[in-house]
């Protein structure tokens, strides 16, 4: 990061184009919050304090302006907006600050693993971007299953992780029961193997997860998952009256009574569980109830999951994301100081606290693969369904961590953040949001380089509200022209 070395009083400085304000009051005072959206530096201005930085919406000079206002602080206060980038030299494109950004990106290679170990559902939730038919019920094999793991975690050895984490993902899983069971114990055992003979680091951690829809859970199951050490993810869009709506069987009946008895299974089992919870048109006036029942049902994790853009009409996409902000922002701040974590609010609400520029949203886009029922390999888990997306296969003589670092695919994905994208540069979120989802912007636009609009605005208002949140704090604890 550049340190101007020129004497700032007789160098001609410019607003920083990355500069975003946010007007604000604190006891009936006006202030103006300044935000360098890239490198997510805060300064708080009261009313004097602004009008000296307007000043330099034409390139001056510190020394022109303090002939004008004059006083110590004033050239104490310029010093700072330039210390902290808000002021730049006249000269200075500030191209720098992106080529730092990508620079210190550090995207790992190989730190999340899909397995898609079955394309056959015993649901039809309405909203499901997948689609399902009586043609396509593959399964993955045994003989598939045991070569994806020993290739997933040779790329492990490759790459360097500290952490793999390898989900099982479906359709529904358990429809694929004795896949599931062989896998989980196989990776347990490839594991502690490779850990003896010390190809695999002790230190290494191996995580587990299975996301389902909790209801072919037995006792048998739960069982398994606590002995292998797996954590789940349950689907539960509130209470019965809400969760029946979208997410029935084949026959239209409700799942809610199906689900809880799978999760109540597994709590008594003392196993980890984290509620995957799809906002809808349906219940986003309602999400306050919807967390409030999730907690009562002994959740400490939910996840809410921002409907897809194809599944419902352009003209209502960014009124349903500022609708979902406002809900979320509104249950996470309720529920914040309880150990509740509402996700992904608490995902970028840490980035803009504390000043960590989010290259992806998605792990796709930095250290993810996945790997179909029938061997394919591609990136997204959403994208299974494609076979331009799912073009590598998985043999023995894979080198799965060759072809993510490697293939033109993998590179371009892992290319894909807001700031390699111009229609970002502008936004005041570009430092929270990661991009979105890359398989929304497809289905709503035809390239993952497109912006996800439905994230978009949802992004910006978490912004804004994280930044007045920020204000208020400090403003308590330090007062007028503070950094935060």
């Amino acid at each position: 990061m550049p340190r101007f070395n020129e004497n700032i009083t007789e160098m001609p400085l410019k607003h920083s184009k990355y500069v975003y304000k946010l007007r604000q009051e604190y006891n009936g005072k006006k202030y103006t919050i300044l935000y360098e959206r890239l490198l997510m530096n805060i300064m708080f201005l009261d009313e004097e304090s602004i009008k000296i930085y307007d000043e330099f919406k034409a390139p001056l000079t510190m020394k022109d302006v303090a002939k004008e206002v004059g006083g110590d602080e004033v050239e104490s206060l310029i010093k700072t907006l330039t210390n902290q980038y808000f002021l730049v030299p006249v000269y200075d494109n500030e191209q720098w600050k992106v080529d730092e950004i990508v620079s210190n990106s550090h995207v790992p290679k190989v730190g999340v693993s899909y397995l898609v170990v079955t394309r056959i559902c015993n649901l039809r939730c309405k909203y499901c971007f997948l689609s399902y038919s009586k043609e396509n019920r593959t399964t993955m094999s045994i003989a598939t299953a045991k070569n994806s793991i020993d290739q997933i975690m040779e790329a492990t050895i490759e790459s360097g992780v500290m952490n793999q984490k390898i989900i099982l993902y479906g359709g529904e899983p358990f429809a694929a029961q004795r896949t599931v069971l062989f896998t989980v114990e196989y990776i347990r055992q490839k594991e502690k193997e490779l850990k003896e003979r010390k190809r695999l680091s002790r230190d290494v951690k191996v995580k587990i997860a299975i996301i389902s829809n909790g209801t072919l859970i037995d006792e048998y199951i739960a069982r398994f998952c606590k002995v292998n050490n797996v954590t789940m993810s349950i689907s539960i869009d509130g209470s019965k009256e809400l969760h029946d709506r979208n997410r029935v069987y084949v026959n239209g009946r409700g799942t809610y009574d199906d689900a809880l008895r799978g999760l109540k299974l597994l709590q008594q089992e003392g196993i980890e569980v984290t509620a995957s919870t799809t906002v809808t048109k349906s219940n986003v006036d309602s999400l306050e109830e919807v967390t409030e029942h999730l907690v009562s049902l002994g959740f400490s994790k939910i996840g809410y999951n921002i409907l897809m853009a194809e599944n419902i009409a352009d003209p209502e996409i960014k009124q349903l994301s500022e609708k979902t902000a406002t809900a979320l922002l509104g249950v996470y701040e309720k529920y914040r100081n309880r150990n509740i974590l509402i996700h992904p609010v608490v995902k970028q609400i840490k980035s803009l606290y504390y000043k960590n520029f989010q290259w992806s949203d998605c792990a796709a886009c930095s250290a993810q693969l996945t790997i179909s029922p029938e061997g394919k390999m591609g990136v997204c888990q959403a994208f299974v369904n494609d076979t331009n997306q799912f073009r590598y296969s998985v043999t023995e003589n894979s080198n799965l961590f060759s072809i993510v670092e490697e293939s033109p695919l993998f590179k371009e994905w892992r290319k894909r953040s807001p700031i390699n994208m111009d229609k970002c540069m502008e936004c005041e979120a570009i430092a929270i949001c990661g991009g979105g989802c890359p398989y929304n912007a497809y289905y709503s636009t035809g390239s993952i380089w497109n912006i996800d609009y439905m994230f978009c605005s949802y992004a910006k208002s978490i912004v804004k509200w994280g930044l007045r949140d920020i204000f208020q704090r400090v403003m308590q604890r330090e007062g007028a022209n503070s950094i935060a």
